[in-house]
């Protein structure tokens, strides 16, 4: 038998993050936010793994920091007193 605080306490749920009390309409949007992020990593990451098992290319290479280009020494040039 739910008490009298029960309806109350159902009509509220938990926010894992920030461990406030939100209405439970605000608490489920989080949730279906929250859903279709994992659902489009999900998908990403199945994407990845079909292209790489159908085709048998390698998984792609993680990204790197492009380096920093070296500067060459400038070329020497004829003085003008030789000409």
């Amino acid at each position: 038998m739910p008490g009298p605080g029960m309806a109350e306490m159902l009509s509220t749920w938990k926010n894992g993050t920030l461990g406030q009390s939100v209405p439970k309409s605000q608490a489920v949007m989080l949730e279906e936010v929250s859903m279709e992020k994992q659902k489009d990593q999900e998908f990403a990451h199945l994407e990845v793994k079909r292209l790489c098992g159908v085709f048998g290319a390698p998984l792609p290479p993680v990204e790197e920091k492009p380096v920093d280009k070296v500067k060459e020494p400038p070329r020497p040039y004829r003085s003008r007193e030789r000409e």
